[in-house]
């Protein structure tokens, strides 16, 4: 009975010490992203420390043009900023203010009352030197960086420049996003986690 104890009393404290210790630590979405902008060969890069305060999403149809034809496809905007934020419009307007602003382009056959997919969004791509239709679906549209000092500024990752990484939806519950970017264009990159919330 005593052995028996024992080896109860030592499983329960290996699993409150954490047991398996090649689990990985869970990620923060508490939001952070920073963003390395260059536009320019003279240019000097540019670094913008968001500390997420509030962050918003709206799904909506529209289409975007590919090979001389619209795609129709669910937009998922996504505004991520450092202030309070009542819209996904509403732009920094006074010093310091800072938004991340990005779409990404909703599943095949998706409503925009359908839950954001879960995965790996990867950079839409048009190439219009190929003859292939370039994918949509499940894709990364421009993302901006819009910062406020003596005026309103706006640096994108354009989609007509080449880019790697994605943006990746870890998880869709009730409403509430939390991912991830990493996503470089030519000399810019932006990366951190975020949390956004659907507005209604």
């Amino acid at each position: 009975m005593r052995k028996l104890l024992f080896l109860i009393i030592t499983a329960l404290f290996f699993t409150a010490c954490g047991g398996n210790s090649s689990s990985k630590p869970a990620v923060d979405y508490a939001g952070k992203l920073t963003a390395k902008i260059k536009k320019g060969a003279m240019a000097n890069e540019k670094v913008t420390e968001l500390a997420e305060k509030k962050g918003f999403y709206s799904n909506f149809p529209s289409s975007v043009g590919v090979k001389s034809q619209q795609v129709e496809v669910v937009f998922q905007e996504f505004a991520i900023t450092n202030y309070e934020l009542k819209d996904t419009g509403d732009e920094p307007s006074q010093k310091g203010q800072i938004m991340v602003k990005f779409i990404l382009f909703g599943d095949k056959g998706a409503k925009a009352a359908d839950p954001i997919k879960v995965g790996e969004y990867a950079p839409f791509k048009p190439d219009f030197n190929s003859n292939e239709t370039p994918k949509v679906n499940l894709t990364v549209g421009d993302i901006q960086v819009i910062t406020f000092e003596d005026s309103k500024e706006t640096k994108s990752l354009s989609q007509q420049n080449p880019r790697t990484g994605s943006v990746k939806i870890e998880s869709v519950t009730d409403g509430v996003v939390k991912g991830t970017i990493d996503l470089k264009e030519l000399e810019s990159s932006i990366s951190g986690n975020f949390t956004a919330t659907l507005k209604k």
